[in-house]
């Protein structure tokens, strides 16, 4: 066996989703396991070096499911993600119209309906205002069409980041603001989940600031990039630590510079774009 593949293991019931090279399990691959708990595994020639549960600690530390920080969310289903940890379930509070009613059609409200998968208990749909909490820690309130948030709405995350501004079919679309306690954050427009027009990017991991405009994305045209300001400090006119950290070959003047010395010089070639997860509808 070669390629994408699921195994079940009959005398547990655990089953195996992943990658295989000569019948053994290579790469990454999830492994449900019989009482319902869900890991991403590394795995090398069969064998298992590292893995990760697929749970509400994920969810809400705004990790994938290999550990590493998301950097900004969409708004375009992660519903399977949750679905997987079994937190694909939620409660609606709001707006609501039968499915086969006309868009203008007077709204019913209804309170802490159960829903799973996108759908309400009640088989209604959601539209006009409505809040809405899922078991990943989630909670989105604002407008919805036909199931859909559309016009403005904020979503808070499980992980504390936050999109506040206007949506499209489920999709962040016009204006709004992404911004998180520990990741990078985004003003400006959007289209289909992804920056486009004129905004301003915060990249966190550095403090550099980025306003210009933005195609698919990623800057593109002409913008003013400004590097974030540091606390320094100096000896006998050198600087030694950047917010407490030690500089380990401290700047050097281009006068200063002896006949053939190298000077330590960088310039960022190419924008990197942010790494994006999602989020259930």
């Amino acid at each position: 066996m070669d390629g994408h593949g699921k195994y079940i293991y009959k005398s547990t019931g655990d089953v195996y989703e992943g990658g295989f090279v000569n019948g053994f399990r290579e790469g990454f691959g999830k492994y449900k396991c019989a009482n319902g708990e869900i890991f991403i595994g590394e795995y090398e020639g069969g064998e298992l070096v590292s893995k990760t549960k697929l749970d509400a600690g994920n969810m809400q530390s705004g990790t994938d499911e290999h550990g590493r920080r998301i950097r900004l969310f969409t708004a375009t289903a992660t519903g399977e993600r949750a679905l997987n940890a079994g937190l694909g379930k939620f409660l609606y509070s709001g707006d609501t119209i039968a499915a086969d009613d006309a868009d203008d059609a007077t709204p019913q409200q209804v309170f802490q309906i159960l829903g799973e998968k996108s759908h309400l208990s009640n088989g209604r749909i959601r539209h006009g205002h409505g809040d809405i909490t899922y078991d990943s820690g989630s909670h989105y309130v604002g407008q919805w069409k036909r199931d859909k948030r559309e016009g403005t709405g904020k979503f808070i995350f499980a992980c504390g980041d936050v999109y506040d501004g206007e949506w499209k079919d489920g999709h962040y679309h016009g204006t709004g603001a992404y911004t998180s306690p520990e990741s990078d954050e985004y003003t400006g427009e959007w289209k289909d989940d992804s920056f486009e027009g004129t905004g301003r990017l915060m990249y966190r991991d550095t403090g550099d600031v980025y306003e210009g405009t933005f195609v698919g994305g990623k800057p593109h045209g002409v913008g003013m990039y400004t590097p974030a300001s540091y606390q320094a400090e100096y000896v006998e006119g050198e600087l030694v630590r950047k917010n407490g950290v030690p500089v380990r070959r401290p700047p050097m003047s281009i006068d200063d510079a002896q006949p053939g010395t190298v000077m330590d010089t960088a310039v960022d070639d190419e924008w990197q774009p942010s790494k994006l997860g999602s989020v259930q509808e």
